[in-house]
């Protein structure tokens, strides 16, 4: 993908393609790209990541918040270049979408690396990632596939904190950007899929290479992972869940140089807070529905978490599906939108590939909206640009 390129262009590429009897691999809808993605994927799989919490009110909630948003549009503006690029931590960055962090990315790949095709994909894309805590392949193997692109790395802040600052500083040396610690996941949510099926894939072992990769995880344990997997499991189970308070925020303060994004804050006062303890960046999320059924959209949040924020930079995921929403959130003042289950669903299809044609179509709808629109630059995509819909 040529980055010189406006991102719109991809559809000249596909119907281009098409005079020479070529369509397009994989789905232009979200709608059909999870259709496919469901009988791709194994159906524990599946569940895990298309599922949410409780009658999954939520999860439908995120996706149609933002239906209640139409974008103005403005003439005369002459919008034939558009500039998606943004600045955040210092990075600039050619547009403002990344991929939030997935906890079994790595089990929707059919050669069940998806982290490493995940990596794969933000470097032809230059979209960075957010690398989860939970991964089938260890951090540095995933930041090795990076290239020119920034990664940032998610922290599940476990109870041991010699453990949390060893995954951090491994974090570092591996060449991340940014860590992101999140707080809405010390206790799985109820999540009736996966409750139906008795399968959460941590307890089965999946997804714990960075755990048993690691050298103070390893020396809690009297044999190797290897020699002993059921060993490794029962210790991450003891480990994993840390109900961080604000008591905790200095050590987490401490614990790194890089950016700290706190992700999951979604009231005002939390924001005001974060920011008096030293963060770098709000990231406003409600875990796309998956960890609290009942509560608000997380695009219903936004805006007051933006104000609280004063100028501080604000992540925004959950709900995205289709390149209006990009616009809709960056509109309402997100610094940088977060991509979920989309990019998961185009890894179940097409590995790299899959993920590669989801960010692009994202990114072409966003770009060909802001110049139909009249939007040329995110800084023109303000509160004004939205009237809320009857």
């Amino acid at each position: 993908m040529g980055l010189g390129q406006p991102f719109g262009s991809y559809q000249n590429e596909i119907y281009l393609n098409g005079l020479g009897g070529i369509v397009p691999s994989y789905p232009m809808a979200f709608a059909e790209l999870e259709d496919r993605a469901s009988s791709a994927l194994p159906p524990s799989v599946w569940s895990y990541v298309a599922g949410g919490a409780g009658d999954e009110r939520t999860q439908r909630a995120n996706v149609t918040a933002f239906d209640r948003w139409g974008l103005v549009p403005r003439m005369f503006v002459g919008a034939a270049e558009r500039d998606l690029s943004v600045d955040l931590f210092g990075m600039r960055l050619p547009s403002p979408v990344f991929m939030a962090p997935i906890g079994v990315i790595g089990l929707c790949a059919q050669d069940g690396h998806g982290d490493l095709a995940t990596a794969r994909a933000a470097a032809r894309t230059g979209v960075p990632m957010i690398a989860s805590t939970l991964t089938v392949d260890p951090l540095e193997e995933v930041a090795g596939e990076f290239g020119d692109t920034p990664g940032l790395f998610q922290l599940y802040t476990p109870t041991d904190r010699d453990l949390a600052a060893s995954l951090v500083h491994r974090a570092e040396q591996a060449g991340y950007k940014g860590i992101v610690v999140t707080l809405d996941t010390w206790v799985t949510g109820w999540r009736p899929r996966d409750l139906s099926t008795a399968n959460f894939p941590q307890l089965r072992g999946h997804c714990l290479a960075n755990y048993t990769s690691d050298p103070v995880f390893r020396a809690r344990l009297a044999r190797t992972p290897e020699e002993d997997p059921q060993s490794a499991v029962l210790l991450w189970t003891q480990l994993f869940g840390n109900p961080l308070t604000w008591d905790d925020l200095p050590w987490l303060r401490s614990l790194t140089d890089l950016p700290l994004i706190v992700k999951g804050i979604c009231h005002p006062e939390d924001v005001r807070r974060a920011k008096d303890g030293g963060v770098d960046g709000v990231y406003c999320s409600n875990h796309g529905g998956r960890q609290a059924n009942g509560g608000l959209p997380a695009l219903d949040a936004l805006p007051a978490v933006v104000e609280a924020a004063d100028g501080l930079p604000v992540l925004f995921d959950s709900g995205i599906r289709s390149g209006a929403d990009i616009v809709k959130a960056i509109a309402l003042g997100a610094t940088a939108v977060g991509i979920g289950r989309p990019y998961a669903y185009g890894l179940a299809l097409g590995g790299t590939d899959g993920i590669v044609h989801v960010l692009r179509s994202l990114l072409a709808e966003a770009d060909l909206i802001m110049a139909v629109d009249g939007y040329p630059t995110l800084p023109d995509l303000t509160r004004e640009a939205l009237q809320r819909v009857v």
